[in-house]
């Protein structure tokens, strides 16, 4: 029985070679579940890769329009501003304006009266001289 060995010895020999296919099939298991992952991995750390060169760029362009924006505020306060100085001097033209008409009134109302009396007298004097003759 030594050439084919015991029976106890075909059985160890067949169960190791059952454990070896065994360990065999999970090695290659384990190989094809480790080249899966890198490739998770690598896709993931490709795409965190372009995620990140995204949000710098988006950075920068918040960053653009923080800037855009805060001079648009002070540009609005700049122009309303001077819209309060104009709508001062527009108030202070309509004030001259009511003045000037008021004393341009006046001027007319003084020489409509002085016409008055011009036309009186000549008609007085041209009545005596009518009177007379």
């Amino acid at each position: 029985m030594r050439a084919g060995g015991t029976s106890a010895e075909v059985s160890r020999s067949q169960g190791d070679e059952v454990r070896d296919e065994k360990f065999e099939e999970a090695k290659k298991e384990f190989a094809k579940e480790k080249a899966k992952l890198a490739d998770e991995l690598d896709s993931e750390q490709t795409q965190n890769q372009i995620l990140s060169e995204e949000l710098v760029r988006q950075t920068r362009l918040l960053e653009q329009c923080q800037l855009a924006r805060q001079a648009d505020e002070e540009l609005i306060r700049k122009l309303q501003s001077e819209c309060g100085e104009l709508r001062a001097q527009r108030a202070d033209a309509e004030l001259q304006l009511v003045v000037v008409e008021d004393d341009c009134r006046r001027e007319e109302d003084r020489t409509k009266e002085e016409l008055v009396k011009r036309v009186n007298h000549y008609l007085r004097g041209y009545t005596l001289r009518e009177l007379a003759a």
